[in-house]
């Protein structure tokens, strides 16, 4: 029986009510990405590619369980996820607002199955053989952090401050980075959008491809009622999943909705003349309205996609073993990684790139992946990592930064600060300085007196965390006579030194009483 003819609002409701939940869920999104992520990181963590990647990184109960109700609900529902949750989908929608019709009515999206399967299980195997690169490249989730923090936080500094009269810090200052890695795929995503609608999310994205063989087999799909259809064909140029077959001016052609790419926009109800498109229970093929299949994979297609993924996996596999052989020492020489990365191996295997962490980082100090440095890494030229904070670990939603309390990452390591004497001001001028000895939290860095002479600064090596305080701090152009070097593994330091930070006091000075090393 086929379903009732609806008013013409009534059944455009449901495509008002996904743009309502979809404009809430972006300006959610976008807020998590502008001095918000430590607010709505909670919100954040309903993302589906994070908790994948969590999986893979660290085994978590909440990550495991978020994604299973995520994949239950596009089972029972579709792709609700990829319309209303997923910010790049919604960020790809809203270009879409922008296309011309003309553009709209001539394109064909069209279906790509293999090129579908093959990159998920080449993005996923790496993933499991301890390569995180290829699932950054192509993560929704991390792309939208990326041109968010690139492009969109620059743009709401410019705004507040014109408007509020304040100087917000503006977290990314690498030109070379903001064309990269973020115009440059924000460029792309456009030109994909102008060309196939939304075949990023059909063809190209790994979280979109395991979303879409859940609602392959759906309880609820998106049906064409094979009596009522008239093939006017306003479906089929509405649809920027090119999801709809059917046949233009051809009512007896058989109609078919594919459920798999289906990204649940409801722009097809809306626009049917006739109501012979809806959403409903899965019902059997015929004139009745039932959707009809979508096609399978071939056995030759399994068995491909069975050896690529092998061979993938074998290759990521091999890739974690050379990036933590020969590649160990190189990384361990030029990468400081944020806190609780573990070493850069680790972090290179589970960071996605998101950017959420260099959005909130107080001390200024996180600076996006770059040619050299191919991870998030600290920069101590422009800020330090504050002793009190720890909202990069609180905000990270894949697991590359482990979540700890604030008295372990006091203690933590992430580099080691080295001293040249020699360029110190206080050798050189015979300056009194000991810039580096008061702001360094842990009382590593002291004063060491000299009888008639000018203080010189020491360093307790067993006491630094590496923070970047004292190079932060340090006056000497063009190299400082201290900085801090990476190390290869992050490990405890030793308990703080209550020192007295004044430029004459020595390393056995007298303390006030009380622990003066806590901020």
């Amino acid at each position: 029986m086929a379903p009732p003819r609806a008013a013409p609002l009534v059944k455009r409701l449901p495509r008002y009510g996904r743009i309502g939940l979809s404009a809430l869920s972006f300006v959610l999104s976008l807020a998590s990405f502008a001095y918000f992520g430590e607010r709505l990181s909670g919100w954040l963590s309903l993302q589906a590619g994070p908790n994948i990647a969590h999986l893979f990184s660290a085994f978590g109960v909440s990550s495991l369980a978020i994604l299973v109700v995520i994949f239950l609900l596009t089972f029972v529902f579709g792709r609700f996820y990829c319309a209303v949750l997923c910010p790049l989908g919604i960020l790809q929608s809203l270009i879409e607002f922008f296309v011309p019709a003309r553009i709209r009515r001539t394109r064909r999206p069209g279906n790509y199955p293999r090129v579908r399967y093959l990159v998920a299980v080449f993005v996923f195997a790496m993933l499991v053989g301890g390569s995180a690169f290829a699932f950054s490249l192509l993560d929704p989730y991390s792309h939208f952090g990326r041109i968010t923090t690139a492009l969109f936080n620059p743009l709401f500094i410019l705004l507040y401050n014109l408007a509020v009269g304040e100087n917000l810090w503006q977290p990314i200052t690498q030109m070379g980075w903001i064309l990269v890695g973020a115009l440059l795929p924000f460029l792309v995503l456009i030109g994909l959008v102008l060309w196939k609608g939304r075949v990023f999310c059909t063809a190209i994205c790994p979280v979109g491809a395991l979303l879409g063989l859940a609602a392959k087999k759906g309880w609820f799909v998106m049906q064409i009622n094979q009596g009522r259809c008239i093939a006017c064909g306003n479906c089929v140029r509405s649809c920027s999943a090119g999801c709809i077959d059917l046949v233009p001016g051809n009512p007896r052609a058989p109609k078919r909705v594919d459920n798999e790419r289906c990204l649940r926009c409801m722009t097809c109800m809306g626009v049917c003349p006739r109501d012979a498109v809806f959403f409903g229970r899965a019902q059997a093929m015929g004139r009745s309205g039932a959707a009809m299949p979508s096609p399978a994979l071939s056995r030759r297609d399994f068995l491909l996609g069975g050896a690529a993924g092998a061979l993938t996996l074998g290759l990521g596999r091999f890739a974690y073993g050379l990036g933590a052989t020969e590649s160990k020492e190189a990384l361990a020489a030029s990468l400081i990684c944020p806190p609780s990365a573990g070493s850069p191996q680790r972090f290179l295997s589970t960071c996605t790139n998101c950017d959420l962490c260099v959005t909130v980082c107080r001390g200024h100090v996180l600076d996006p992946a770059t040619l050299r440095h191919p991870v998030v890494h600290l920069q101590f030229e422009r800020g330090v990592c504050e002793y009190e904070c720890k909202r990069c670990t609180d905000v990270c939603p894949t697991g590359a930064l482990g979540r700890i309390s604030l008295p372990e990452k006091q203690r933590l390591r992430i580099a080691m600060a080295e001293l040249t004497l020699a360029m110190c001001v206080t050798v050189t001028d015979k300056t009194v300085c000991g810039a580096c000895a008061e702001v360094c939290p842990t009382g590593a860095l002291y004063m060491e007196e000299h009888p008639g002479d000018v203080s010189t600064p020491a360093l307790d090596a067993d006491a630094c965390i590496g923070c970047g305080s004292c190079e932060y701090a340090c006056p000497v152009r063009p190299v400082r006579a201290i900085v801090a070097k990476p190390v290869a593994i992050q490990v405890p330091a030793d308990d703080p030194r209550p020192r007295d930070r004044t430029a004459g006091g020595g390393a056995d000075s007298p303390s006030s009483g009380k622990e003066d090393w806590l901020f």
